[in-house]
């Protein structure tokens, strides 16, 4: 019978990415509690400013995660700035609040919403640490 793990703070988990590894080693997911183990660990990390191994960590537990979900549920019906949008009404913050929070000029957020840019890599990262979801639901 597989365990979960126990919950950790952020403070109690160790900052190179070995050490990472050696708290809870990331493997591809095969079962409900290897997920829920993986979301456990993910989940810590959203919301914080992390250090680049973090990151990278983060990262890795995030795509596989996907990897898992992505055959049990459909393929989502809301497009990536769609979603933004409604992510936005929901947390009541309008295009200045989200500037801020991607460290961008408020008209470049107009131009990603108008099509006319796309959100970059670590665009989306901060967006799915400042909503918590997953990143890839910013992906088009």
């Amino acid at each position: 019978m597989k365990t979960q793990i126990a919950p950790t703070r952020i403070q109690d988990l160790p900052e190179t990415y070995e050490g990472l590894c050696r708290h809870f080693l990331p493997r591809p997911i095969h079962d409900p509690v290897q997920y829920r183990n993986t979301c456990a660990i993910a989940g810590i990390f959203a919301g914080h400013d992390l250090n680049k191994d973090q990151e990278d960590y983060f990262e890795l537990l995030c795509e596989l995660i996907e990897t898992y979900e992505k055959p049990l549920s459909p393929e989502p019906t809301l497009k990536p700035l769609d979603l933004l949008a409604f992510l936005m009404e929901q947390h009541q913050i309008n295009g200045s609040d989200l500037a801020k929070w991607l460290h961008v000029d408020r008209s470049l957020v107009s131009r990603i919403f108008n099509g006319e840019r796309q959100l970059t890599v670590n665009q989306i990262k901060t967006l799915g640490q400042k909503f918590g979801v997953s990143p890839a639901l910013f992906i088009g």
